[in-house]
């Protein structure tokens, strides 16, 4: 019965690296949406209308 119930031996490392990678791909995802309308604006000369309509594809498209 010990044995099954055996639980790690640093429950803290294993929850705050979960929470560490969580937080990394997030911010990940975030930048990106944040940066993506401008370079399609700026720099491949798309309207906003098409930066906009980008955005929602990859907002979309993290769901997925």
């Amino acid at each position: 019965m010990d044995k099954a119930m055996k639980r790690p031996e640093n429950v803290n490392l294993s929850l705050l690296t979960y929470v560490c990678f969580t937080f990394l791909g997030y911010f990940i995802i975030g930048l990106s949406l944040s940066v993506l309308p401008i370079f399609i604006n700026k720099n491949l000369g798309f309207s906003l209308l098409i930066a906009g309509l980008v955005i929602s594809l990859q907002y979309v498209s993290t769901f997925f």
